[in-house]
């Protein structure tokens, strides 16, 4: 099924289309005419081309059937006296050379004549088994009942799992055990480009693809199924501005020297405690990293009951800070990643707590 471009005895050819007729040349600096002809041959057809009698700054394009009958045909503008075709598989072009070494390049997806050419450039969605060895980490607030030890029959069968172009959907459960369950796709080098969250149903059990009605349907308990267009998951190019780009970025919590704090503003002071109800310094900060920055929090001059944020960037220049109130003197920095906050723990276990995307930069 897929394009080749071969040479055929000009004897071969169809009769010209009414309008038309031949001109192969041999070369592009001269009008002899050659005696093999490059033909695309694709799904059972050929496509020939042919000049015009007006000798019109362009050529048409027919497409035959397996016993010479044309069945489409395209008229295109550029090049004439046609004497050699390329084709680009990896681009999905093929290009027409003329007179003069004028080209023109057409997408192959131009000449389709039915859906499997088509799919023979761009593959419909597909299922395939992986092994449960070869999955990605779980996205952080999701789980995966085919990763579970408890699953024998994803650890022996493998984990089934959508791919479609250049991407691969994997469907993930809730650990809040709602009736829903999310698809995350991830492109070729692993990494989230989108989500989706599809209401409905929960423990998918199954994935299958409807080629010609062109839908992707999910099975889960009760043996529910929720269908989706090819339309509906398509990915498009990632916006790094986007909620989806970002959406499942993990934030991390790391120890740090005390003698490693940055430089503060004139209102804050360092000195973080070893316990809720201890006074004695800590040693040791933690601080966050989210999306590139380094979060610090400090206690302000004045013991008011509050705490500050700052987020410095790679070169160590602050660059937002954020005010809370609710606590002082902090011990310690929980994660919820389910949730997406982050706690901070201080004097007699006060905590502020707060969102991931309020502490974003941007």
């Amino acid at each position: 099924m897929q394009p080749v471009v071969e040479l055929i005895p000009a004897s071969n050819a169809p009769a010209p289309p009414s309008g038309t007729r031949p001109g192969w040349a041999s070369g592009p600096e001269t009008f002899d005419q050659r005696n093999e002809i490059p033909v695309l041959i694709w799904g059972g057809y050929q496509y020939w081309t042919f000049e015009y009698l007006d000798n019109r700054s362009a050529f048409t394009i027919v497409a035959c059937n397996h016993i010479g009958n044309i069945v489409k045909q395209w008229e295109k503008q550029g090049p004439r006296y046609i004497w050699d075709i390329t084709l680009q598989r990896d681009e999905k072009t093929l290009t027409f050379w003329g007179q003069g070494n004028e080209k023109l390049t057409v997408k192959l997806d131009e000449l389709c004549i039915n859906e499997m050419q088509y799919y023979s450039l761009y593959p419909p969605p597909a299922v395939s088994l992986i092994p449960v060895s070869q999955a990605p980490a779980v996205p952080a607030g999701l789980y995966s009942t085919w990763q579970l030890e408890s699953n024998e029959t994803a650890r022996k069968l493998g984990v089934p799992v959508l791919t479609w172009g250049d991407y691969t959907y994997r469907v993930y459960e809730h650990p809040d055990n709602r009736l829903a369950f999310a698809i995350i796709a991830f492109n070729k080098n692993g990494e989230i480009v989108t989500d989706w969250e599809i209401q409905g149903v929960r423990y998918i059990t199954d994935i299958n693809v409807d080629v010609p009605n062109k839908r992707v349907s999910f099975t889960g308990q009760g043996n529910k199924t929720i269908t989706r267009t090819w339309d509906d998951l398509k990915v498009g190019e990632p916006n790094p501005n986007g909620a989806g780009f970002d959406k499942f970025a993990n934030m991390e919590i790391k120890e740090m020297p005390a003698s490693a704090a940055p430089a503060l503003p004139a209102e804050l002071t360092t000195g973080w405690a070893t316990g809720p109800n201890s006074y004695t310094e800590s040693k040791q900060y933690l601080v966050l990293l989210f999306h590139g920055y380094t979060y610090w929090a400090f206690d302000y001059k004045n013991n008011d009951n509050s705490i500050c944020i700052i987020a410095y960037d790679s070169e160590g220049n602050p660059v937002k800070q954020w005010r809370k109130h609710g606590t002082r003197y902090l011990w310690s920095i929980t994660l919820d990643p389910r949730r997406k906050t982050v706690t901070f723990w201080g004097q007699s276990n006060q905590t502020v707590v707060i969102g991931w995307d309020e502490l974003k930069v941007n």
